[in-house]
């Protein structure tokens, strides 16, 4: 595989991943989004803005995923995600 096919692989799976991951806490999370929180995909790009702006987003994998959506929504691309909301 070439080093632009892998990059393109790389690319879908993180995106796939995103679209995968529910808010586990929180305003979003399972407690007010039964039963398991609502799609990271789904949440306004305020959200994150507010993670962002206030100490940052939590530590570890589910940071980093937050921290991709908010880049990707703070310009408009969440259209990137509308093929991945079928398979999800």
């Amino acid at each position: 595989m070439d080093e632009q096919a892998h990059d393109a692989e790389f690319a879908r799976e993180l995106l796939l991943e995103i679209a995968r991951t529910r808010m586990p806490f929180g305003k979003y999370g399972p407690n007010h989004f039964p039963p398991n929180g609502l799609l990271m995909i789904d949440l306004p790009w305020e959200y994150f803005a507010w993670f962002k702006s206030n100490g940052g987003y939590p530590k570890g994998r589910l940071g980093e995923l937050m921290a991709e959506v908010e880049a990707i929504k703070e310009v408009g691309g969440e259209e990137i995600f509308l093929p991945f909301r079928k398979s999800i």
